[in-house]
């Protein structure tokens, strides 16, 4: 069986997060890690959504 895919998100907005939340759904990807240009926005996306 392969490994689910890591995916990292670059943004913090609607998209994201509806992405984000779609991967919690599948056993094909997980999110690893997220990033924005705000630290506290980074964080409080990685707190809603796991990854890093």
């Amino acid at each position: 069986m392969t490994q689910p895919l890591r995916w990292g998100i670059l943004g913090t907005g609607m998209i994201a997060g509806k992405f984000a939340g779609d991967l919690k759904h599948t056993q094909q990807g997980s999110l690893a890690v997220s990033g924005s240009r705000r630290q506290d926005t980074a964080d409080a996306f990685a707190a809603k959504h796991g990854g890093r």
